[in-house]
């Protein structure tokens, strides 16, 4: 994905669990680096206890 950085056009909002095994910690350093030094207009938000984004509760 980072390769693809200099294409983006529009602000990008990123999301995050923080629990995820496939997106790790480093991961997520490794865009906010790469979008700031292509000046590209993001947000990157890290949800505490969730492996992912959207999991859903059982039930």
């Amino acid at each position: 994905m980072l390769n693809r950085i200099p294409e983006i056009g529009a602000p990008v909002m990123f999301m995050y669990g923080a629990e995820d095994a496939y997106i790790v910690a480093e991961e997520h350093g490794r865009v906010a680096l790469a979008m700031s030094k292509a000046k590209k207009s993001y947000s990157l938000n890290v949800l505490r206890g969730r492996a992912w984004v959207y999991e859903r509760s059982a039930g």
